[in-house]
């Protein structure tokens, strides 16, 4: 074992040994970036580790995952199946399960197996020495991609300067937070306010860090050179008799964006470069799942935590009308939507209606309906009723089990998600011009003369 650790030590991870697959150490695996178990640990054929597998599964289903099992257990295509059956049976088959020879990947979970080099140099065996690296190389190629490199450079950009980052954030602040707070006509107002120059911190340190650099034009470049086809016309492109598009011309796009594709000169060579193309992607249909996600990415919230939700600007609801549902967004301000010193209080809602793909104003995979259009129109908006948490002074949603619901007067609402702050406020902006619009009466001859 210190070998091992060694080994881990000279490329800059640290390798903690903990003793025997069990629950009592599920608390330190869950917090480990990368977790290496054995398989058959005092004749049990895996039995343990299977169960601690199951265990980290379900503990937390979002949290992202890479176990190695890294044995001396000569059945390595057994101990594969034997995890194949763990990991679906762990989800019950709410993620696809995809195996090959390179990992097996269930939902946030990815398995490798290696088998341990012991006596002598043999095909498809990993020593401990050369098992570091190995865990290093895969782990990059799991992570490999424009969009996780970004990622994984601002979590180690956050890490590298923790401690820059908590001597910044000193109880000298204290003080001065506390004459902030008493001196607010709603003290609690504060708390947010600290939290936002908190996160500001961290934005500082991604900008610092030029994290930003891991989604350039040289990243772009790198990603697409990494692509097998040698010509993209097939992929580009439903128009037949166009010039092969190739390589140098889709980094040519990535550098010069919508101008080039829309030029006169380009649609002759190469025609034009429709929405229902394979583009980046094996197939149109890839390609379009990939822009929808992208897509709700940038309008929809992530929510990492379990903090129940409270109605505010740009909560989602729906609310059975039907066979199916009716969607609403909240549109009512923050402000108003705290310090609630009464039973029930109203909220302006605006109904959310099917759009399409080339007419909708969202997306949101929750809704019945993935494509979603808003109309800003006073016949779309309405006042519901709902209950206030006196204890809080918001209306707080409740947990039903498979989610959280908002008691109004007569009836509730499913909490479907949030929009992005700036999103949401948009919306209330779009609805407050239409609101706003001013029909005077106009002299007709000056008017159209």
């Amino acid at each position: 074992m210190e070998q091992l650790a060694s080994a881990f030590a000279e490329v800059g991870l640290i390798c903690a040994v903990l003793g025997r697959p069990s629950d009592s150490i599920l608390p330190a695996i869950s917090r480990s970036d990368i977790v290496i178990l054995d398989w058959d640990i005092e004749g049990d054929e895996g039995a343990s580790t299977r169960q601690l597998i199951s265990n980290m599964c379900t503990s937390d289903e979002r949290r992202l995952r890479m176990i190695v099992i890294y044995t001396a257990y000569s059945q390595v295509v057994q101990v594969r199946e034997s995890v194949e059956e763990t990991l679906h049976s762990a989800f019950n088959g709410r993620h696809t399960l995809v195996s090959d020879s390179h990992a097996i990947k269930c939902g946030p979970v990815t398995v490798f197996v290696y088998r341990k080099r012991v006596d002598k140099v043999e095909e498809g065996t990993v020593s401990e020495r050369d098992l570091p690296a190995r865990i290093v190389h895969d782990f990059a190629a799991e992570m490999s991609g424009i969009v996780p490199n970004t990622g994984l450079a601002a979590v180690a950009a956050i890490r590298e300067n923790t401690f820059r980052f908590l001597g910044n954030v000193s109880r000298s602040y204290d003080p001065g937070y506390l004459w902030q707070r008493i001196r607010q006509t709603y003290p609690s107002d504060a708390e947010d306010q600290l939290v936002e120059l908190i996160a500001s911190e961290f934005h500082a340190i991604l900008e610092d860090a030029d994290v930003a650099h891991y989604a350039s034009l040289e990243a772009v470049y790198s990603w697409l050179d990494k692509e097998p086809l040698d010509e993209y016309t097939e992929r580009f492109t439903n128009e037949p008799g166009q010039e092969r598009l190739r390589l140098e011309q889709i980094k040519q796009i990535a550098k010069e964006g919508v101008v080039t594709i829309k030029s006169a000169e380009w649609q002759r060579k190469y025609g034009k470069m429709g929405h229902d193309v394979a583009g980046f992607c094996d197939n149109a249909e890839a390609s379009l799942k990939a822009n929808r996600e992208f897509a709700e990415w940038l309008s929809v919230k992530t929510h990492y935590g379990s903090r129940t939700p409270w109605l505010s600007l740009g909560s989602v609801l729906a609310v059975a009308e039907g066979e199916g549902h009716a969607y609403w967004l909240c549109l009512q301000p923050k402000c108003d939507s705290v310090r609630l010193r009464t039973e029930t209080a109203q909220f302006l809602l605006l109904q959310l209606h099917e759009g399409t793909r080339k007419q909708s104003d969202l997306i949101i995979d929750q809704c019945d309906f993935e494509y979603v259009s808003i109309r800003y129109k006073p016949e779309h908006l309405k006042i519901e009723l709902f209950r206030v948490d006196s204890s809080e002074q918001k209306v707080r949603a409740v947990s039903n089990g498979a989610g959280f619901v908002f008691e109004a007067v007569g009836r509730n609402y499913e909490w479907i998600t949030d929009l992005r702050d700036d999103v949401a406020i948009e919306q209330a902006q779009k609805m407050g011009e239409a609101l706003a619009r001013v029909g005077r009466t106009r002299s007709e001859w000056q008017h159209r003369s």
